[in-house]
């Protein structure tokens, strides 16, 4: 799909649905490509692998950490992705769009597997407890 079309496709969908940030949208379908290519690595023999919601949550935080580092969690809250809900949201709506495609097995509530993305992300537990906070006066 080109870039002119996934933009059309976004502002679309951010006309009937402002919560996502249209960053979101092209995170997210990074996020796909970049689950797919996990997946199909670890499994050369199959030729068209298709992940489950709960895999596109994980591969989502996975490419949030290499892209922002500390910062991921952050980063996606900023653009309305704190849960697995969020991500199915926006999963949906590119799918609804045709930028994305399902299977018959797919169904939104797939996502809803994981609450809170904060959680799943290993750098946020391990700075956000031992950063002093500094106090302005």
């Amino acid at each position: 799909m080109s870039e002119d079309r996934f933009t059309t496709a976004v502002d679309r969908i951010r006309q009937v649905d402002g919560r996502y940030r249209k960053e979101a949208y092209a995170f997210m379908n990074d996020a796909v490509a970049y689950t797919v290519k996990k997946w199909k690595d670890a499994d050369p023999g199959r030729k068209d692998r298709h992940v489950s919601g709960g895999e596109l949550i994980y591969g989502t935080v996975e490419l949030a950490v290499q892209e922002f580092g500390v910062l991921a969690p952050y980063v996606l809250y900023d653009w309305g992705i704190a849960d697995g809900s969020a991500i199915g949201d926006i999963i949906f709506h590119l799918i609804r769009e045709g930028v994305l495609t399902k299977s018959k097995d797919d169904s939104r509530e797939d996502f809803n597997v994981v609450g809170a993305l904060a959680p799943l992300f290993p750098v946020s537990s391990v700075y956000a407890n031992n950063i002093p906070v500094p106090k302005i006066d």
